[in-house]
């Protein structure tokens, strides 16, 4: 299963890398492209592509709030504002909350527009790490600059450590980040191992790519690309994803039906017992909330072996928060000091003992036994 599972992940790698060489380039000092199958870098003289990743060095952040909750509306007045606009800039729009949308805007900075390469979306680097982030942040350093990654519930996907914020305080200060949130150290490897992924393909199908397309006056002209070869690459990487997603769900299923069987087989000489005791009705309850139970609440059925047997009526069986098991029952055969035995030599039993008194009549003995497993520490 694992193996399965490992084929389709190198599978797509494989194709994702093959997708973006053909009409993607990344920019940060200089023009480059990224094969993420060998995790190495080399630099490039195309003058146009399909799809640009601004580095962070490139563009500043700035978030807005508008008061719109139609998204038509929305993107119709963020074109005006980017015809109008002598900074050139890419927009991303929240959901709707609060009677209002969070729109946040990249402005690409005037020293590196002449350097840009052609392109008919431009996608900000920091905008595709910040959705494949969770809690935590990410400190990635480049040209002896350190920048600090958010994740998307934040104001800021990416802030310097330059200027007015020297240090990590600062930054936590400027952005409103609980000390409880950890840094994480990452290198410029990771960092262009995670620009080339789904996440990037889905943003393009997605539709925040609305937002991302090269304002007009960028670079004043219509850009000819050739759709043909990113698109069929595109659909051809989803394809075989979602066939090899299938294949391994099914597989999975088939492999967890076998297992439910197998213990199916284990578990009916208890289930034969409890049809015949009379008295365990509460029992048959309380073992039927455990069906889809996995782990040790499953594994505690061993210590049952002891209790199954004619002379034996199980009375009551509970499954503790503190993960131990207590098991009341009443013997008129074995007594309950040898059951308690019985239930010692069990390997996967750490300890069993009496709960109050064993309360004996004739032949018969009433008890409560309280069990901790093992594997339940």
């Amino acid at each position: 299963m694992n193996k399965l599972k490992r084929l389709i992940r190198q599978l797509s790698e494989v194709l994702i890398q093959r997708a973006i060489h053909s009409f993607v380039i990344v920019f940060r000092e200089r023009p480059f492209l990224i094969n993420s199958v060998e995790n190495t870098t080399e630099p490039t003289k195309k003058e146009k592509s399909l799809l640009l990743i601004l580095g962070c060095k490139n563009y500043s952040e700035v978030t807005e709030s508008y008061h719109l909750k139609s998204l038509v509306d929305l993107h119709k007045i963020l074109r005006l504002e980017q015809q109008s606009s002598d900074t050139p800039f890419l927009y991303r729009i929240s959901d709707y909350k609060d009677n209002q949308r969070q729109v946040t805007k990249a402005f690409i900075k005037e020293d590196v527009l002449p350097y840009l390469p052609k392109a008919k979306i431009l996608y900000p680097e920091s905008w595709l790490i910040s959705e494949q982030i969770k809690k935590d942040l990410v400190m990635v350093e480049n040209d002896k600059t350190r920048y600090i990654f958010f994740p998307s519930e934040y104001e800021h996907t990416v802030l310097a450590l330059s200027g007015l914020l020297q240090t990590k305080d600062d930054i936590y200060a400027s952005a409103g980040v609980s000390s409880n949130v950890k840094v994480i150290n990452k290198d410029l490897r990771w960092l262009n191992n995670n620009l080339i992924s789904f996440t990037l393909i889905k943003g393009l199908l997605g539709p925040k790519v609305v937002g991302l397309f090269a304002p007009k006056q960028l670079f004043g002209e219509q850009i000819k690309i050739n759709w043909k070869l990113p698109l069929f690459t595109v659909v051809l990487v989803f394809s075989v994803y979602l066939i090899g997603v299938q294949a391994y769900l099914e597989l999975s299923l088939r492999d967890h039906q076998q297992k439910t069987v197998q213990l199916n087989e284990q578990l009916n000489p208890l289930f034969d017992q409890l049809n015949r005791n009379q008295e365990g009705k509460e029992l048959v309850k309380t073992l039927s909330s455990f069906d889809n139970r996995t782990g040790w609440g499953v594994s505690v059925w061993v210590v049952l072996k002891p209790f199954l047997d004619e002379n034996i009526d199980i009375l009551s069986f509970n499954l503790l928060e503190s993960e131990k098991v207590t098991i009341r029952a009443r013997t008129s055969g074995k007594a309950a000091s040898e059951i308690l035995a019985d239930l010692l030599e069990i390997k996967s039993v750490s300890s069993a003992q009496f709960v109050g008194n064993v309360y004996k009549r004739n032949n018969v003995e009433d008890f409560t036994v309280s069990i901790e497993m093992t594997n339940a520490k």
